[in-house]
């Protein structure tokens, strides 16, 4: 055994020899074995010379603290079910400890049967850093938050993403919300009230005739109850609510709403969905499609639904087209005029020389204006 190694220049160790004399006392047991209690067991396959395999780096992590254990918002219909490591609205107060950071493990070099180095694909793993809102309070790695707001992994950094939380409803207890931060409110939005934020909203309850802009999503896990009262529902990115009554809404993104549409006015320059909704009265339009089980009623409640170019676009554009037409003729008319007191400019004197040239000057204006519009 050992010159068959040899041969094949595999490295012999003290464990390979051990291996290789647990073989030989295995075969001459057996030869040695009382034919009358049958003949003994020899292996067919027996392992003398094994590598060893190497070991890949770990990246650091981070352990939540038991009262922070991932959870789902049990969101209505089709709408996303969100988590407080990706984008739902977790409020962690300030100095509340919510786990402790796992350091990296490097990775280990391998070795095959000749006694050559096996690389790992990765030999040191990447350290989790704290961001924004956090600190580490001892050797262990616990970490604390110094600021409010929700808890975000992003790769490997954690920080603190601040968040303006209200335990209950937008009224005269909390007065009107204007910030540049997100926002979310456990209960509902009342009448006559507003939720301005520059980032996400997300409403637990209904929004009875208030007013919600937001440049980013607007989530409502109620109703939008607008009361014909006139009041905005506006958002840069997209719209979830289950129920949309009386109510004036308009996204940049998609628009998703759970049960029904009734009597509002929506606009989305992306998609409208209503999978297993219906939409009774009212005007829609959605530039990417609607997606809708029902539309309209048998009572014949008048429904206005239309997909693609906005209507109101295309009437600006009829209007610019005229005033380019409007700013040509106009350039056309003074070239009429000026071009017979061309023929002889020496015939003019020196006042109509330079009204001729104002003349020509403010064609020239023109015809540059109408230009600018037709870009």
């Amino acid at each position: 055994i050992l010159t068959a190694l040899a041969e094949k220049a595999i490295v012999v160790t003290d464990a390979v020899r051990e291996r290789i004399a647990q073989y030989v006392r295995i075969v001459g047991d057996a030869a040695q074995a009382d034919p009358e209690q049958g003949p003994a067991e020899i292996p067919k396959r027996y392992l003398i010379v094994e590598g060893r395999a190497p070991v890949e780096a770990e990246n650091g992590d981070f352990a939540w603290d038991p009262s922070f254990k991932e959870q789902a918002h049990d969101w209505q219909g089709d709408a996303p079910v969100n988590y407080y490591t990706m984008n739902s609205i977790l409020t962690i107060g300030e100095g509340k400890m919510v786990g402790r950071i796992i350091p990296p493990k490097p990775g280990r070099l391998g070795e095959d049967v000749y006694g050559r180095e096996v690389k790992p694909r990765r030999l040191k793993g990447l350290p989790l850093r704290l961001g924004n809102g956090l600190r580490m309070v001892d050797d262990g790695g616990r970490v604390v938050t110094t600021i409010p707001g929700r808890l975000v992994q992003d790769g490997q950094t954690v920080y603190m993403n601040e968040l303006l939380a209200l335990e209950g409803d937008v009224d005269f207890g909390s007065g009107n919300v204007d910030c540049i931060i997100d926002v979310h409110v456990r209960g509902g939005v009342k009448p006559n009230f507003s939720v301005r934020t520059t980032k996400s909203v997300t409403i637990e309850r209904a929004v009875e005739a208030a007013e919600l802009l937001a440049e980013g999503d607007i989530q409502v896990r109620g109703g939008l109850f607008g009361q014909d009262s006139g009041r905005r529902i506006r958002a840069g990115g997209s719209i979830t609510a289950k129920i949309c009554d009386a109510t004036d809404v308009e996204a940049k993104g998609d628009i998703r709403i759970t049960k029904e549409i009734i009597n509002s006015r929506v606009h989305t320059n992306g998609q409208l969905v209503i999978a297993h909704g219906s939409i009774v009265g009212g005007e829609i339009h959605a530039r990417n499609g609607v997606v809708v089980k029902h539309a309209g009623s048998a009572a014949g409640v008048l429904t206005r639904i239309a997909v693609g170019m906005y209507g109101a676009v295309l009437y600006r554009a009829e209007q610019m087209e005229k005033r380019i037409k409007k700013h040509r003729r106009q350039a056309a008319q003074i070239r009429t005029r000026v071009q017979p007191l061309l023929a002889d400019v020496r015939r003019l004197t020196s006042a109509q020389r330079e009204q001729v040239t104002e003349w020509g000057a403010k064609a020239d204006e023109i015809e540059l204006a109408a230009d600018g519009l037709d870009e």
